[in-house]
């Protein structure tokens, strides 16, 4: 029985690059292309909640996650005690077409309940985009708002993957229902 894989990585290009030291060589990306399922959404999204448990001041419950055509589409109920509940849809976009970095953005963040969430989201929103933006490779949008722009070479490299990616280079990342695609090549 053959299953789809979560992630799936081809099209990989690599040149091997002469360096001084112990080891004559590295691998340097040239081109690649990386695919996400659904299921890697839901498992990420998943990590996500358990790490930030303990740290929320409300329950959060994870209802459903899927790549959509405007993004990454995650549904979570948020209650506090037993009659305090809603569900919160948010969508994730990722842009980009050519570029040396991908833009992340939220675009959507709405109760889908009578129950007001702005005073409380917009906060939470914030601290986490703050957070974010000190990790290597990981920076604010110009013009404030709801966006980072992550260049994906230097965050794969501060959690130590041993990939160098040639330079200058390109990134273009598109969502499908049920997919995001995410590619890399050397810009000529």
């Amino acid at each position: 029985m053959s299953q789809e894989p979560e992630i799936q990585v081809d099209e990989l290009q690599l040149f091997l690059e002469p360096i001084a030291g112990k080891v004559p060589f590295r691998s340097v990306v040239q081109s690649a292309r990386l695919r996400l399922t659904n299921d890697v959404l839901r498992k990420m999204v998943e990590v996500a909640l358990v790490k930030g448990r303990d740290r929320a001041p409300v329950d959060v419950e994870l209802r459903s996650t899927r790549f959509t055509l405007e993004g990454a589409e995650v549904i979570v109920q948020v209650s506090k005690g037993r009659f305090l509940k809603t569900d919160v849809r948010a969508v994730v976009g990722l842009i980009a077409s050519g570029v040396p970095q991908v833009r992340v953005e939220i675009k959507e963040v709405k109760a889908l309940g009578m129950l007001p969430i702005d005073g409380f989201v917009d906060p939470v929103l914030e601290k986490a985009l703050g957070m974010a933006a000190v990790r290597p490779g990981v920076e604010r949008a110009p013009g404030g708002g709801r966006a980072l722009l992550v260049r994906p070479d230097e965050l794969l490299a501060s959690f130590g993957v041993p990939l160098q990616f040639a330079t200058p280079g390109e990134w273009d990342a598109r969502t499908v229902e049920g997919e995001l695609e995410l590619r890399f090549r050397t810009r000529t």
